[in-house]
């Protein structure tokens, strides 16, 4: 039940975001800065502390061994990272698009002779 729920959840923030980096990539680009660096801070602290967890600071014993945890949250920042970025190029074929006038579903008018 949890699972559907983030699942949609996340669904429509990536869908979210492409429509806004669609639509509007001015806009987008200073939204994907900000999402970036948090995206960066999150790893990083979720890092600090699986490293302080590791060495025994947060638990009674050195044998739990999670270091594959950090692994996969830089994996999946580096995806994030990289979609965001992707994201960015949308605004190019936003340009593009408008020049082909691409949007209107009117068909092209014909030059009487």
């Amino acid at each position: 039940m949890l699972q559907t729920i983030i699942s949609g959840l996340i669904l429509a923030a990536v869908s979210g975001l492409a429509f806004l980096a669609y639509k509007h990539p001015k806009e987008y680009k200073k939204l994907s800065t900000i999402l970036i660096w948090a995206t960066f801070g999150i790893i990083m602290l979720f890092d600090v502390f699986m490293c302080g967890y590791i060495t025994g600071v947060f638990c009674g014993s050195i044998e739990d061994n999670h270091s594959s945890w950090m692994i996969w949250v830089a994996v999946i920042g580096a995806i994030t990272v990289v979609f965001l970025k992707c994201l960015t190029l949308l605004g190019l074929l936003a340009k593009a698009d408008r020049k082909d006038d691409a949007d209107k579903d009117e068909p092209p008018k014909s030059k009487a002779p």
